[in-house]
């Protein structure tokens, strides 16, 4: 398992769709900022930011973002037919599978980290009250935990919608 794991990450680097998890990370933020602006009556200070990254992260981009992602590793090994490759060799579809899953997770505890950054250097662009290093650290450890158990949360949906060529769009409408 160890190595379907590592070649998956070598794999990753040919994906360029890893560049729109990253912008996916940045929109959160982005989205964010923009509702800060609104004159609601809220008093924004970074521990406020940061709940509001998540809400957003969580509610609209970050399932959609990973299921996108992951159905799109799975995809590619049917859509540039290297599946009948692969399946010569002693491995089961299923291994594979896993391994990319594995290797998914992996990306959502990234795009998680990659998320808290943006929100830091929002922070200090914008300069809401409140920042800490502490309260940074706590960001990026709630950020990134919401961001691996949201990966978990659509981890059935990816699984089933995965099988077929294409179909993981499916997938990623419903996350």
């Amino acid at each position: 398992m160890v190595r379907i794991v590592k070649t998956e990450f070598y794999k990753l680097k040919r994906y360029h769709i890893l560049w729109a998890g990253v912008a996916l990370m940045l929109l959160s933020v982005l989205l964010t900022l923009f509702t800060s602006m609104a004159n609601d009556g809220s008093v924004w200070d970074f521990a406020y930011l940061t709940e509001q990254v998540i809400k957003n992260n969580m509610s609209m981009i970050f399932p959609m973002c990973i299921s996108l992602i992951a159905g799109y590793m799975i995809s590619r090994e049917q859509t540039d037919d290297t599946l009948k490759n692969i399946l010569t060799v002693p491995i089961s579809f299923k291994k594979l599978l896993t391994g990319k899953l594995i290797v998914c997770g992996v990306l959502s505890i990234i795009f998680g980290l990659i998320c808290s950054l943006f929100t830091i250097i929002a922070e200090m662009i914008v300069g809401f009250p409140g920042f800490e290093i502490s309260l940074a650290l706590k960001a990026t450890l709630q950020i990134t935990t919401v961001n691996f158990f949201l990966y978990l949360a659509v981890l059935p949906i990816i699984a089933l919608t995965c099988r077929r060529a294409g179909s993981f769009l499916v997938g990623v409408i419903i996350a």
